[in-house]
């Protein structure tokens, strides 16, 4: 099933048969089960939009696109001075006193 998607983040499709890609529309499903896509194609055609185009759902295939990474910068004066506060520690806690009962020769 092909979701709708939203004004946000419209559901992207490519037609299998002719390769065409473009935005779903609308979505019509029939009595006897036979499902169509209504889909907005992306290219132009002497400069204007081309009109709405009705494909059966399984010539369709959806578009994934891949999510933009952000990368933080961390500044060097930053770092360093958050690196021994958070970081591993220059000397280790001492352990205390054992929990374990004394061996006794007996």
């Amino acid at each position: 099933m092909i979701p709708l998607g939203t004004a946000e983040k419209p559901t992207k499709v490519r037609d299998k048969l002719t390769d065409l890609e473009g935005t779903v529309l609308a979505r019509a499903e029939y009595l006897y089960g036979c499902v169509w896509i209504s889909v907005l194609p992306k290219k132009l055609h002497d400069g204007k939009p081309l009109a709405e185009i009705w494909v059966d759902e399984p010539r369709l295939e959806v578009i994934v696109e891949k999510e933009k990474k952000i990368k933080k910068v961390i500044k060097k004066e930053k770092y360093k001075e958050t690196f021994h506060r958070y970081g591993p520690s220059p000397s280790p806690p001492s352990r205390g006193p054992s929990l374990r009962p004394e061996k006794t020769d007996g």
